[in-house]
């Protein structure tokens, strides 16, 4: 099982609390969606998903994507929002 882990920030690089964050997985049959927020250090982790890329809806909006594999220390990636 892969770890996934998004952290929000706004264009001075500080983080944002309670965005919404969506997890779009690639490659799975009709397209296998989880929701969660960020927590007061902008990040948000989702756990116990089979491997795989997914895209990062941040309140709607596309912002990155993320792929992790078993094995792999937890990925975090950085995404604006405004």
């Amino acid at each position: 099982m892969a770890s996934f882990s998004v952290r929000v920030v706004d264009d001075k690089h500080k983080p944002i609390q309670r965005a919404h964050i969506v997890l779009s997985f690639t490659g799975t049959p009709r397209g296998m969606t989880v929701e969660g927020y960020t927590d007061s250090d902008g990040y948000a982790d989702f756990v116990g998903y089979d491997e795989g890329e997914a895209e990062v809806f941040v309140s709607g909006s596309s912002s990155c994507a993320v792929s992790q594999k078993p094995g792999q220390d937890r990925g975090r990636k950085c995404c604006g929002s405004s």
